[in-house]
């Protein structure tokens, strides 16, 4: 009796077995694959163009700005975008690839209208619908019905953010240390100009003198590196309500370019870019409004960036009387009424000509301690006192080895002890809290 059963269940085992063994040397189906929607490479995208059933367009167009190439916003207004931004959303598009593809109706998907359609020139516009379960969304590819399940990456960059996000946030565009001149004018009348002459930064107005190089440093870190705080409002109808129409301040930033063009001919060109200041935008005045000529965008700044403008003209001026480094100086000639004494520089040092010449006892101490004051020592306090200075008491005149003047001062002493130096030529007076060394030789 208990032999049969047990004879029983060892052949049903041995039957499953070789069911089991069939069915794992079966070949199994492989998944269907499905082909990239757009078969084109990145660099073949030029334009790109958004539409929404009830909203404005968006466009945007590959460009060249001074030789750096970019992405810029067409439509609606033109503006600059981030260039890895729009990249990005191409590589997105370009990767959409179905998991799988059926003809349904194409109301159920959200694709009749749907949210979004993407055109691109020369390619059939693809239409991003509802998105379903697990990170899928639905898309539709020109007029073809099918409707195409795809990973929804595409539709969190394009549904979920604005095309303003993708916008340059750089108050100007491709700005360097290349920059050739800043002008700055304030609605008071007041007027800072700044031009980079022979590699060097210069004030030129209201004096003409060189410009001291950390006070340039950060005026031209503000102007490189200030992004806007908020986009306000495209096309504006009033620049009245934000202060625009008469601004505070505009500054002009102008950089020369030379390039050689497909005849081998070199073109010069001046890329000028110009911003406005208007009013605050907020009751604490933290941030201001601003608007770049030529683009049709309210934005706001920070207070910070419109107070870097707003430095006292003197603190540009470089405090140091003589901008030529010390080893071309060849000689120094102070001159009191008649009587005067020059610092020569020969192979073996400095001596001393003229009439009071026995009055120095030791020519390389003088000229170290003249030189020291005239070219690397700061002034305690500059003035930009225009054509006319102080009443002086003597003069100063530094030559060359060709022995052209290169430096040319009036000097008067105050009842303090300080030194008054008057450059006629810029316009600036230095005061030192120290007497010219030369002078005493002529006391």
């Amino acid at each position: 009796m208990t032999r049969r059963p047990t004879i029983i269940l060892v052949i049903i085992a041995l039957l499953l077995a070789g069911i089991a063994l069939i069915v794992s040397f079966r070949p199994s189906k492989p998944a269907p694959t499905f082909a990239p929607l757009l078969s084109i490479q990145p660099s073949d995208v030029q334009a790109i163009t958004l539409t929404t059933p009830d909203g404005p367009g968006f466009r945007a167009e590959r460009t060249v700005t001074a030789g750096v190439p970019g992405w810029m916003q067409t439509d609606p207004i033109e503006y600059p975008l981030r260039r890895m931004d729009v990249d990005n959303i191409i590589l997105t598009l370009l990767a959409l690839q179905p998991v799988e593809s059926f003809v349904m109706p194409l109301e159920d998907f959200d694709l009749a209208p749907p949210l979004l359609t993407i055109a691109i020139p020369d390619q059939p516009s693809i239409h991003l619908g509802r998105r379903t379960m697990a990170g899928r969304a639905a898309v539709q590819l020109g007029d073809d019905p099918t409707i195409h399940i795809v990973d929804d990456a595409l539709h969190a960059k394009l549904l979920d953010t604005d095309p303003v996000a993708w916008r340059l946030r750089r108050l100007f565009d491709n700005l360097s240390v290349d920059l050739s001149r800043i002008n700055i004018e304030w609605t008071d009348g007041q007027a800072v100009r700044l031009a980079r002459l022979s590699g060097r930064w210069h004030l030129t107005h209201p004096a003409g003198v060189p410009a001291d190089r950390a006070a340039v440093g950060s005026l031209l870190a503000a102007l490189i590196e200030s992004n806007l705080h908020v986009f306000i409002l495209d096309r504006p109808d009033d620049l009245s309500q934000f202060g625009l129409d008469a601004p505070i301040v505009t500054v002009t930033v102008e950089t020369d370019r030379r390039r050689v063009d497909e005849k081998s001919e070199v073109r010069h060109t001046t890329d000028r870019q110009i911003l406005l200041i208007g009013s605050p935008a907020n009751v604490s005045g933290d941030t201001r409004f601003a608007k770049r000529a030529g683009r049709d965008v309210v934005v706001t700044v920070a207070r910070s960036f419109v107070e870097a403008f707003a430095v006292p003209v003197t603190a540009l001026v470089d405090p140091r009387a003589l901008a030529a480094p010390a080893t071309d100086v060849a000689s120094i000639e102070c001159s009191v009424g008649e009587a005067s004494i020059m610092l020569r520089r020969t192979l073996d040092g400095w001596i001393v000509e003229g009439a009071q010449r026995d009055a120095v006892t030791d020519a390389d101490k003088l000229a170290a301690a003249t030189l020291a004051m005239l070219i690397d020592a700061p002034a305690d306090q500059v003035i930009i006192t225009g054509d006319e200075g102080a009443d002086s008491t003597a003069t100063v005149t530094v030559r060359d080895y060709r022995g052209a003047d290169i430096g040319w001062y009036e000097l008067s002493l105050r009842d303090d002890g300080a030194t008054v130096l008057f450059d006629p030529v810029a316009g600036v007076t230095r005061i030192y809290a120290r007497a010219f060394p030369m002078l005493d030789s002529l006391r």
